[in-house]
């Protein structure tokens, strides 16, 4: 884990990362908050093979994930109540869903806060954590500054 500096309560989010997994069921990539109401939001892949967020309700993208493929997986929260999912510099998910409440909780990159879902399973690449929401733009130019680095 590594210490979260300023990415509480409301304020506006986004994760990034490369992923690989060997495995696409119930794995967390990033973790913040803790488990009480609409204070955990994670990027993880869930039981059904699709990469989600979470704080108490889920964005589901609507891609089925394979195993063994790297994939650019973006989570985005406004600040307000919109919730984005993207991947391969595609939006594939959005929600508007409660308002966000994260505690000044660690950040964990690959295991899970709650111990309903497992450790990630597979390799993490280029990780970046934001304090703000990216734009649709701001994905897709950073799904192709690094895609021919990742095999796409």
């Amino acid at each position: 884990s590594i210490n979260n500096s300023g990415i509480t309560g409301s304020v506006a989010r986004s994760m990034e990362a490369w992923v690989k997994f060997n495995s696409v069921a119930g794995n967390a990539v990033i973790s913040i908050g803790g488990q009480a109401g609409s204070q955990l939001y994670e990027l993880m892949a869930y039981s059904n093979n699709v990469i989600e967020h979470y704080w108490g309700n889920f964005t589901q993208s609507s891609t089925v994930l394979a195993t063994n493929t790297w994939y650019n997986v973006v989570i985005v929260y406004d600040g307000t109540t919109n919730h984005y999912v993207y991947i391969n510099g595609v939006q594939v998910g959005f929600s508007a869903t409660p308002t966000l409440n994260t505690s000044n909780t660690p950040i964990y990159i690959g295991p899970a806060v709650t111990t309903t879902w497992g450790a990630f399973d597979g390799k993490i690449a280029a990780l970046r954590i934001y304090n703000r929401a990216l734009t649709s733009s701001d994905v897709t130019n950073n799904f192709n500054v690094l895609k021919t680095r990742f095999g796409l």
